[in-house]
This record gives C-alpha cells, sequence and structure tokens, in this order.
C-alpha cells in the first residue's frame, strides 16, 4: 500500500529548485528568482475582510479550488510542510502561467493572478514539476501573506486579517516558530517535548527520524510497514509503531498514537490524521496559533489507527 506522507519537507524542497538535476547539477537560481521563490506572491489583494471557501479531497487531504490567471481553475493542496509554492507542468501551461526561469528539470513559473475566494495574490512564483500527485500545493510562504484558518471538522479554509491574542492573557493561543519558513510547534510525547512541523500535506498521523525513536518509549516498537511515497524521495518504506503514552498539542490529545519512522525524515513532522478533528487558526504576523476542537468527541482513524480527544 502507498499513501501521500510528507509532500514537500522545507529544506530539501529549497535545495531541489536550487540546482537542477543531471548535467545542469550546479546551476543555482539567480537570487532574484530566488527571492521571488520563497516570498510566494507579490502581494495580497483582498476584496473583503474574510474568504471562505470548501476544503475539497479527503479528510487528510485538505485540498481548495484556486484561479490561475483567470484562464483556468485547479485544486491545490494546503500544505504547511512546503515553504514554496509548486504547481504541474500540465497546469502550468492550462492556467496561462508563464516560465521565468528555465531548467532542463522543474522550471520556475509564475502567476500574474492566482485567486482563492476573494483574495487574489499577485505574481506568484512557482517550482514547476513534471509530475505531481496534485495540481499544485500552496506553501506557507505564500499562506503567511495574511492570516488564515484551516477547519478540517467544518471542510473550510478561510483567509483573513486579525490578529490573536497574545498566548500570555489566551489559555487557547500557543506560539509557533517559521524555522525554514515552515510553522513548528511544540509537543509532549509521553512527557518528552518535541518540536514539529504541522505537515498538512502529509495524511498520517506522526512521522520521526529514526536518531528520535530511539528516545521513545514505546508500546509497540516499530516494525516494518507500509510504503509512503513523497514527491522528492519516491517511494520509501517506513516502520510503524506505537508510543506507551498520549501525544498533547494545546487542547489536543491523542492515545497511544501511531508513530511512523522514515530514514528519510529530517525532522518530526504532524500530519493531517492527526489534526483533522481541529480548526488551526493562524497569524504569521505574530507567529500565534489557536487550536479549537468543535465538540468533544473521539476520532478513529482507519486501520487502527488511536482515538484523538479533546483535553
Amino acid at each position: 500500500m502507498t499513501t501521500r506522507s510528507g509532500s514537500c519537507r522545507a529544506v530539501s524542497l529549497s535545495f531541489l529548485l536550487l540546482a537542477s538535476p543531471g548535467p545542469l547539477s550546479g546551476q543555482t537560481l539567480p537570487e532574484e528568482i530566488l527571492t521571488q521563490v520563497l516570498r510566494g506572491a507579490s502581494g495580497l489583494v483582498m476584496d473583503e475582510k474574510e474568504t471562505s471557501v470548501l476544503l475539497l479531497g479527503s479528510p487528510t487531504l485538505p485540498l481548495v479550488e484556486v484561479n490561475l490567471n483567470g484562464a483556468a481553475t485547479a485544486q491545490f493542496l494546503v500544505d504547511l510542510g512546503s515553504n514554496v509554492v509548486i504547481v504541474r507542468q500540465d497546469v502550468l501551461e492550462r492556467g496561462a502561467g508563464t516560465v521565468l526561469f528555465a531548467r532542463e528539470s522543474r522550471d520556475i513559473g509564475q502567476f500574474a493572478s492566482f485567486r482563492i475566494g476573494a483574495a487574489e495574490y499577485q505574481n506568484v512564483t512557482v517550482g514547476v514539476y513534471p509530475e505531481l500527485d496534485v495540481d499544485g500545493v500552496i506553501g506557507y510562504n505564500l499562506l503567511k501573506h495574511s492570516s488564515f484558518t484551516l477547519d478540517y471538522p467544518g471542510r473550510e479554509f478561510s483567509l483573513h486579517r486579525r490578529a490573536l491574542p497574545d498566548p500570555a492573557s489566551a489559555a487557547d493561543v500557543l506560539p509557533y516558530t517559521a524555522a525554514d519558513n515552515v510553522p513548528m510547534v511544540e509537543v509532549m510525547l509521553d512527557g518528552t517535548l518535541i518540536v514539529v512541523n504541522l505537515d498538512t500535506g502529509a495524511s498520517e498521523w506522526m512521522t520521526v527520524p529514526p536518531q528520535l525513536a530511539e528516545r521513545l518509549a514505546w508500546s509497540s516498537k516499530p516494525a516494518p510497514g507500509r510504503t509512503v511515497w513523497n514527491n522528492q524521495t519516491g517511494d520509501v518504506r517506513i516502520l510503524e509503531g506505537r508510543t506507551r503514552g498520549a501525544l498533547v498539542l494545546g487542547p489536543l490529545a491523542i492515545d497511544t498514537p501511531l508513530i511512523y519512522v522514515n530514514e528519510d525524515a529530517e525532522h518530526p513532522w504532524l500530519g493531517s490524521s492527526a489534526m483533522n478533528p481541529a480548526v488551526w487558526e493562524f497569524d504569521p504576523e505574530n507567529l500565534r496559533l489557536r487550536i479549537t476542537i468543535p465538540a468533544a468527541r473521539a476520532f478513529h482513524q482507519e486501520r487502527g489507527g488511536p482515538d484523538v480527544r479533546r483535553r
């Protein structure tokens, strides 16, 4: 079985955009092009204070409809595990996008207009992949141009301009960091403090690198598991196991979580299976996050996943 996992990890993706494979492996992007890639867009125009669109896709694959240059619509993955925007080659062409920097593989392209609901990102610079399992990926670099909310239970994605209160005065607000231009938070896993990326582009509960796995207490030790797919590394056979205690992040608690151990993981990440019982509101300007679980309910993953509860 092959499942989507960790679609775009921060540092790795930037590196792949900087260097082309094959004979052009030494070719790097001009500084001005790299700046545009990492910035995501030259600006954001919102006709309303808030705009919302439906979440498409499966419960662990948050897709939104995007209008490209008024020429075509496509479904892009909202991926907080990516620090850049990427698009499949045929979607760039269908959406009347232009090529800013041609390479043997993975050109750099641009859309003059990139609309989500009533919000228009201008001059969105993208990495172009010959093949992707989605039309495109919206990275955190684009999303941080405003505040935003990913509402898994309500199946809605919103862009807005509002600030969250200081965590010191609001119990339901947490701080986060943006290391390598992706959101990172502190979680407690069976009493161990771990900094993880909130990777909405990954379908699993949680993934850790082997060196971290050695520090965890396991109720069922990691054993050879499924094969997962990543657009950078391809198919990877991972280990699966369960830790003894709960994984805790703010109001979210996951008992004996199902953990993947992936030799290609550069850092731990929390995937959409763990995140989809909650509403996630991000304030990138102040690096604040509010997690809301709409109802005290248990959520059970296919194939015997753990229960998620509200603390």
